[in-house]
């Protein structure tokens, strides 16, 4: 009885924490050469912050130079109150970008405008 006591606190506990809907953010875009021509096999990523963790997703680009990324995100503040469980207000503003080709290497910061935000690079 103790053991299945155990079991239904932890699956409790998990449904509470869980009780934030995840937002995903699509981030793509075009990587092309000085010419104007897509450039294929460029890596890219994307890191953000969630609950003071560093997060980190990549891809690298399609033989058209486009590339997809999605950046899953939980609104948790991280905050808990008692009978309310997780506050759900956290919003996701900016992410850094970095596109490698070859031995050069780009960095921004993108402010996040919506679900799906648009960056595309150029390479010389």
């Amino acid at each position: 009885m103790r053991s299945l006591f155990v079991v239904f606190l932890l699956l409790v506990g998990s449904a509470a924490w869980c009780k934030c809907s995840l937002i995903a953010y699509s981030v793509s875009g075009r990587v092309l050469d000085a010419t104007g021509r897509p450039v294929s096999g460029v890596e890219l990523a994307v890191e953000w912050s969630q609950l003071g963790k560093i997060e980190r997703v990549a891809t690298s680009t399609s033989s058209d130079g486009t590339y997809n990324l999605t950046i899953p995100f939980y609104p948790s503040t991280g905050v808990y109150l008692k009978d309310r469980g997780d506050i759900c207000t956290a919003v996701l503003s900016e992410f850094h970008a970095t596109a490698i080709r070859g031995a050069a290497k780009k960095d921004r910061t993108v402010q996040i405008t919506g679900e799906v935000t648009s960056v595309d690079w150029v390479f010389n």
